[in-house]
């Protein structure tokens, strides 16, 4: 199983806290002749922002790499857990951007980054972002950065086939152009975001002036009166102040409210400094929620003055619903005067089970057949298939392809994973962890499962089982 990453080994361990190791380069042990010593003087002596703390310790001459993973979850798993919106996906992106490009204040190399979902690690939220950074001389890179940002991009859609629509058409449109790059993809998916949070404004304050009348009480009450007959003595009862927004009138105020929201976050786009994040985010939500109230209070505004139109059309409306009833049932038993209705009668269905009485003829060849798990459920054997090639386990019904909703198991769990004709199991990072044959799994590291292991998920013990064909 590769574990290997632009040449250099690495792995996980759980000693002294959790980290990711980086031992050997082409099976070669690392020495301090490997690293870049002005990178890893800046490493030593700054917090950069959004890298991976990285920790040197050098044994027999030996140099290895320790990335603190503490309070972090890999992407990866990240993705299968959470259902990410548009735009925390576009700003999840942003800040992998942002992170590259504030490394430069630092000396960091830009093409010494990994852009992979196993390397970019989540803190409390999509918006604390950590990257994996190899402090090298050199490093074995086949693929360039840019193309690293595509495949991310496609493999995230795929996995979430709701971020599809007309942004993420927007976005691969521009990733098929021959002058893609960073730059270009921060402006992008700035552009799109701003675009998705108003759109979503449009769409809820569309919905809340919507007029419902069905179940409504129209009936007009001595105070709506009052207002009414109010408003006309002060002249304030004109036909401006009673009707909701026109469909032009809310073409401006939204053509308004986009523009200054686009002049704001351009603020940011040229700033870069997370205070204009913060301020852009909050203006953007002050006008949406700004619309929302003004485009509620002009529709509050002719609610009352159209209850009573409201309440005589019902009137007209119940009374010629009553004589077209009586019409319809006149009609209705001249129809079915003079027929018998004794001779109408009910056919029972003949049913029977699906296949009964039918036999099939199997012929048996050799095949492969998929692995399994075997669970004691209260001493009945339960067989688990496994048919896909990462397999996951865990409490969430909507994420995983097997349940396991006891004490003790987290939302997505484990993962059983098939590389070539080998089986493996690994740890998602969950709370109280996976056991195979009585030894704990380190978080994320891959483990070769072999035929009869046990599996310890929770207060579970299941029993992996590999046979290979059957006759």
């Amino acid at each position: 199983m590769d574990t290997t990453i632009f040449g250099y080994t690495y792995d996980f361990n759980d000693i002294n806290g959790f980290h990711m190791m980086v031992t050997n380069r082409e099976n070669t042990p690392l020495s301090t002749k490997d690293l870049n010593p002005l990178q890893m003087k800046m490493i030593q002596s700054n917090d950069i922002p959004r890298l991976l703390p990285i920790m040197f310790d050098q044994v027999d001459l030996q140099l290895r790499l320790h990335y603190d993973l503490r309070s972090k979850k890999m992407l990866d798993p990240y993705l299968k857990e959470k259902d990410l919106t548009w735009n925390e996906f576009a700003h999840l992106l942003i800040n992998v951007i942002e992170g590259i490009e504030s490394s430069s204040l630092y000396m960091m190399n830009r093409n010494h980054f990994v852009i992979d979902k196993r390397f970019i690690f989540i803190g409390k939220d999509s918006s604390d972002v950590f990257l994996t950074y190899l402090p090298f001389k050199e490093i074995d890179r086949n693929i360039s950065l840019e193309d690293e940002f595509k495949k991310l991009i496609t493999d995230v859609a795929e996995q979430h086939e709701h971020l599809h629509g007309s942004e993420y058409e927007e976005l691969k449109g521009y990733m098929d152009e021959p002058t893609f790059n960073l730059d270009g993809l921060k402006e992008v998916l700035l552009s799109l975001s701003s675009a998705y949070v108003h759109q979503r404004a449009y769409q809820e304050a569309a919905a809340s002036t919507a007029v419902t009348v069905e179940g409504e009480e129209d009936e007009l009450t001595p105070e709506d009166m009052n207002e009414i007959q109010n408003k006309k003595k002060n002249g304030k009862g004109d036909k401006a102040n009673h009707k909701p927004l026109t469909q032009r009138e809310l073409i401006y105020l939204f053509a308004g409210s986009a523009l200054a929201i686009a002049l704001m976050w351009k603020m940011y786009d040229m700033t870069t400094q997370d205070i204009w994040f913060e301020i852009s985010m909050s203006f953007t939500l002050i006008v949406v929620v700004f619309d929302i109230i003004y485009i509620n209070r002009r529709r509050g505004n002719g609610q009352t003055a159209s209850k009573a139109s409201r309440k005589n059309r019902k009137k007209k409306v119940k009374g010629k619903s009553q004589a077209e009833t009586e019409t319809i049932e006149s009609g209705a038993a001249q129809a079915t005067a003079g027929v018998d209705t004794s001779q109408v009668t009910q056919t029972p269905f003949d049913t029977q089970p699906l296949g009964e009485g039918i036999k099939f003829q199997h012929k048996q060849t050799n095949q492969k057949v998929h692995p399994y798990l075997t669970v004691n459920r209260n001493g009945e054997i339960e067989s688990i298939n496994i048919k896909e090639s990462n397999f996951l386990i865990g409490r969430n019904a909507e994420k995983v392809h097997y349940v396991e909703d006891i004490d003790g198991v987290s939302r997505i769990h484990a993962e059983l994973v098939t590389i070539n004709n080998s089986y493996g199991v690994k740890d998602l990072g969950s709370k109280n962890g996976t056991v195979i044959n009585g030894n704990a799994l380190v978080p994320y590291k891959v483990y070769e499962l072999k035929d009869n292991d046990q599996l310890e998920i929770g207060s579970s013990t299941f029993t992996f089982h590999h046979p290979e064909t059957y006759k």
